[in-house]
């Protein structure tokens, strides 16, 4: 009688970025949890309400956590990957480098954060249009969406020269997740309705 050759086990990772961290979770077939791992990623706050990150060191973050938990496989297949990330805005050149968003010219610092309300200006001036288009927001959009930031960059951060000089090779400017999930060149999905 000969035996059946036994099927290597399927897994999954999940990806979690976070406002402080970047989690990652290996899953088996029958969704238990493997292994997990967890790495920290810096926040800056130049002033108040004003939060960024760099995108390379989220990136950073992405892979170690991924190859901790993927070594936990052995030799099982890793069939899928999800990801889910914080609803940050995320600033790059044609070449897809980071550029500044703030006044320092610091270009590692290319994500203006979720909780970061620089746009307040702006999304009053959003909101007190009623247009159509914010019933696909609940009625009323929040500060902490994209088309403030977006609005506040066009508007308030080239009022510094050096920060207009900065801003204006900006040519990519998604929200944090689709940024994440890219391989190569530019191939992402957007979710964001875009006012401007």
């Amino acid at each position: 009688m000969q035996k059946e050759k036994a099927e290597a086990p399927s897994y999954y990772i999940g990806i979690d970025v976070g406002t402080a961290s970047v989690r990652a979770a290996l899953v088996d077939q029958c969704g238990a949890v493997v292994d997990q791992a967890e790495e920290a990623v810096k926040i800056w706050e130049p002033r108040s309400d004003h939060y960024e990150q760099s995108s390379d060191d989220i990136w950073g973050a992405c892979c170690a956590v991924t190859k901790k938990v993927a070594q936990s496989a052995g030799g099982g297949r890793i069939r899928g990957l999800g990801f889910d990330a914080t609803c940050s805005l995320v600033v790059l050149d044609k070449q897809f480098q980071p550029l500044a968003v703030n006044a320092e010219g610091d270009h590692r610092r290319n994500v203006i954060m979720w909780m970061d309300h620089r746009g307040g200006n702006q999304v009053e001036r959003i909101n007190g249009t009623k247009h159509g288009a914010l019933r696909y927001v609940g009625g009323v959009m929040s500060v902490e969406m994209q088309p403030p930031k977006l609005l506040w960059l066009k508007e308030d951060f080239g009022v510094d020269q050096g920060a207009k000089e900065s801003l204006s090779g900006a040519h990519y400017r998604p929200p944090m997740y689709d940024i994440s999930p890219w391989t190569e060149g530019l191939s992402v999905m957007s979710c964001d309705i875009k006012v401007l």
